[in-house]
Formats: C-alpha cells, structure tokens, sequence
C-alpha cells in the first residue's frame, strides 16, 4: 500500500518542461556560400502582365572569425541577365556589393566597411551589360550610385536587409503564432500605420555539406492600413490626386527558410505589392505594380 502511495505521489509532482525550441544565431565561422539572386518587377492589370525589369546575379559570401563576433564578405558579383529599368534593381539588391559586413555574436550588425568601394563594384559588373540594348541604364542610376556611395543610406539597406534575412527572427517561436500588430513607420517625416503579421510558416529539411539539416520557414507580411494608404500616395505621388490613380493597397511579404540550429539562410523571398486603380475611358482598371527578389545559398568548400 506504502509502494502504491509513494508510486502515486510521484507521478503527481510536476514535471520538469523541456526547454522551448527557437532559432538561435550560429553562424559558423569559415561558411562560403555561393549565392543566386533574382530581381524582378512586373505590372499586371490581371489580364496582362508586363515585366519592366529583370536582374539576375550571383556572388560569394564567406563567414570569418573576427574579434567583436564575426566578419562577413561578399564578392565575386557576377550578372547574369539584365533587362530593363536597372534603377529599382539596383537599389534593391545593393547590400550585396558590401564588401566588408560585422556582426556581433549574438546576430546583430555593428558596422559595415569599405562601402567606398560599392559604386566602383557596381559599375565593373555593369560596364559589360551597358553595351546590350535590352538593358536601360538612366541617369538616375549614377545618381543613386552617388548618394550611396556616402554611406548612410547604404548602411541603412544593409541593415534592413539583415532583419528581414536574421534579426527578426532571432529567438522566434517554432509552435505559435502570435496575434497581428501595429506598426507605424515614417514617410517624408509623417507616420504611416501598418498591421504586421508574422508566422512559422512549416518545419523544412534542407541540405548543407550533403546532410539534411531542420529547418524553418518563416513568414512577415504587412499591409499598410486604410487610413494611412492617402499618407503614401502623397508621398509617392505628390499633386497627383487629380490624376485619377488611387492606391488602395500596399503589401510587404518577407519569407525565409533558415536552419534552426544556426539560422543559416537558404532561401529567401521579398515580394513588395502596390495596388491601384485608374480611370480610363469611363472605366476603373485595377492594376498590381510587383517588386519580387529571391535569393538562394548554396554552401560550398572553402575556395
């Protein structure tokens, strides 16, 4: 009776929990990667889609050990295939010509280095490309260049670039799916509020050094609110309202497959999505102006 109590007891006292599973920052010094990156941006009136510019590159990136966490290096950038109005593709694809990235040991950026270098990288890989007719190079282009090339505003890509690749989903739940929230970021100095949800989207397996590797797939997706959408047509389109052009929505989707353990990336898709609608002829024609980039790392031997 004694055996039964004690064997009773026991099985009522609480029992110690396992402790919760989330992406934990990793990175292992001496990774090379080679990387594939596509840019793409279409308009689509739902019945036609026209593509307005394509850019398809591939680069290296190696992970060192360096004193204040680890050093991250990007090079070897070649072009593939360019089309099109390269403005908005290279704007959106410049934190990969920073040569020199610092990251503290807990996945947080300090600095970057050597970001002098970026318009002179940028117009060697192109230099070949500018001799092609398909592939329109403005003005505006060597404008960008030039207000990059002070460093501010390159920092700041290379850092949003790092959240939507790694910070934000440093430490994030693998079982649960938290409820949506309010965001308001700045245009022009005006803030524009946006619902942001975020998820695990599934449980993967991935491929690295000939192993399957767990990974997660992880999904952020905002929409600017209603109330706020006159705030960004302004700002994108200032005095334009008699034009007949109306925004009526504005979507972000960031999706990243990463490996748990580590959160090496393998694959990541940026999709920005503007609604509108246009007066013609009597008639309202809804359009979708899409800016879409997947990246893909391969991780190889050392070179």
């Amino acid at each position: 009776m004694k055996k039964l109590v004690a064997a009773l007891l026991l099985t009522a006292l609480p029992q110690e929990s396992a402790p919760r599973r989330v992406p934990a920052f990793n990175w292992p010094a001496g990774i090379v990667a080679l990387v594939e990156t596509e840019y793409v941006r279409e308009v689509s009136d739902g019945l036609v889609t026209q593509q307005l510019a394509v850019l398809r590159m591939t680069h290296r990136m190696r992970v060192s050990p360096h004193p204040e966490g680890l050093l991250i290096q990007f090079d070897n950038q070649k072009a593939i295939a360019a089309a099109g109005d390269m403005t908005d593709a290279l704007g959106a694809l410049l934190p990969w010509w920073v040569p020199r990235i610092i990251v503290s040991p807990d996945g947080h950026i300090l600095r970057t280095e050597q970001t002098e270098r970026v318009q002179e990288l940028v117009g060697q890989m192109y230099e070949p490309l500018a001799k092609e007719s398909n592939a329109q190079f403005p003005s505006a282009l060597n404008q960008l260049l030039t207000i990059m090339a002070s460093g501010a505003g390159l920092r700041s890509l290379v850092q949003d670039d790092w959240d939507h690749l790694v910070a934000k989903w440093i430490a994030r739940p693998l079982d649960s799916t938290p409820a949506p929230t309010a965001v308001s970021t700045m245009f022009n100095g005006i803030p524009v509020r946006s619902t942001v949800r975020q998820r695990l989207v599934e449980r993967a397996s991935c491929v690295r050094d000939d192993a399957a590797i767990e990974c997660a797939t992880f999904e952020s997706r905002s929409n600017i609110e209603q109330e706020s959408l006159a705030v960004l047509q302004n700002y994108l389109s200032p005095g334009a309202s008699g034009s007949g052009v109306r925004i009526t929505g504005s979507e972000k989707v960031d999706r990243v497959t990463l490996e748990i353990d580590t959160m090496l990336p393998h694959e990541a898709i940026l999709t920005r999505t503007l609604q509108s609608t246009t007066q013609l002829s009597g008639r309202v024609v809804s359009t979708e102006n899409v800016q879409r980039r997947t990246v893909r790392f391969t991780y190889v031997k050392e070179q």
